[in-house]
């Protein structure tokens, strides 16, 4: 797997209103790895019929989807795959598709900004200049993307409401997949399938 994200000059998120408090720090990252599982396909490669698997890829019909290997709550609960910071600490996800159907993230509590990319189809980086806010992005099979999760003041909050006072940190919000299969699939019921949590620790 390669990774993409570049930038050497690490200080530029923490010299900004929009990204009060730390830099991002090397290192401060998680990885994503989305996948699916057709039972069909999953049978014949065990057996080693490999040709026989590859015949399937035409009519794959995922059953049960993953992220790093887990679904739902155990997803949920794995400090390998939550992002969890304080406000103020941006985190950079580095998720692949590894998969053969689309997935559509979607984070709640905050929006990401692509900063870089890798399309199946040449494998080469696109490293992004216009960088937007996301809320909702888009995993087609084979694409990786680099995508900074900024951990702000979550948007639905009023300033006045802020820091909240009735619901204590940490505040966890959910990232699930706006592609309904993924959510509604044979062992993919919601809240199972593709989804995790990422946690607000705290102020800085």
């Amino acid at each position: 797997v390669l990774f993409i994200f570049k930038r050497t000059d690490h200080s530029a998120l923490g010299n900004h209103a929009r990204f009060p408090g730390n830099p991002w720090p090397l290192g401060r990252d998680k990885i994503w790895v989305l996948n699916q599982i057709d039972p069909r396909v999953n049978r014949l490669a065990e057996a080693g019929d490999l040709a026989g698997a590859l015949g399937l890829v035409g009519s794959f019909l995922p059953r049960y989807f993953t992220l790093n290997g887990l679904s739902g709550v155990d997803a949920a609960h794995d400090e390998q795959t939550v992002p969890r910071g304080r406000v103020g600490q941006p985190l950079l996800l580095r998720a692949l598709n590894a998969g053969l159907a689309t997935h559509s993230l979607h984070i709640h509590g905050n929006h990401v900004f692509t900063t870089a990319e890798i399309v199946s189809a040449n494998h080469e980086v696109r490293v992004l200049n216009n960088i937007i806010e996301e809320d909702t992005w888009s995993m087609p099979p084979l694409m990786r993307r680099d995508l900074l999760l900024p951990f702000t003041k979550p948007p639905e909050i009023p300033d006045a409401a802020w820091p909240p006072r009735q619901e204590k940190f940490p505040l966890l919000y959910p990232m699930h997949c706006h592609n309904e299969i993924s959510q509604t699939s044979a062992g993919g019921s919601y809240p199972l399938g593709l989804v995790t949590d990422w946690v607000i620790e705290g102020p800085l």
